[in-house]
């Protein structure tokens, strides 16, 4: 099944500044989720879907709930860890207020299958995405 390009938490959610400070696990759930093949997405793919690109890809889904699971902000079966995800937003560089209302809109499960309800949660977290600082 093939999915339109979801940016997975990760990326979509967490400011340049503060994905600075998470290399570390980041990099540690990204290499678990490509070593397993059914959650392999070409970096080429990957690269597409940082820069906002839309793409196609099987197993974009299947990435997209490793990540999530790798990140603490949902399990296995798909139900979102609603603490694990408002830390996650806070470390993000939200406000207390931009948090509370991703929780309000983000923080209950959509899909009873595991990757579409990755899928939705990334799609939701993705509106409260804190504003970018560009240094030019």
């Amino acid at each position: 099944m093939y999915f339109h390009a979801f940016v997975f938490l990760f990326v979509a959610v967490i400011s340049a500044e503060a994905l600075s400070q998470l290399p570390g696990r980041f990099n540690k759930a990204h290499d678990k989720c490509q070593s397993d093949p059914a959650s392999y997405v070409d970096e080429a793919i990957l690269e597409k879907v940082r820069r906002g690109e839309k793409v196609t890809a099987p197993n974009l889904a299947k990435h997209t709930l490793c990540m999530n699971v790798e990140s603490g902000v949902q399990d296995q079966n798909g139900e979102i860890i609603v603490e694990n995800l408002r830390k996650f937003l806070e470390r993000a560089g939200n406000t207390k207020e931009k948090v509370d209302e991703a929780i309000s809109k983000c923080g209950t499960r959509t899909s009873a299958i595991a990757e579409e309800a990755a899928v939705a949660l990334t799609n939701c977290v993705i509106k409260f995405r804190p504003e970018r600082r560009h240094n030019r």
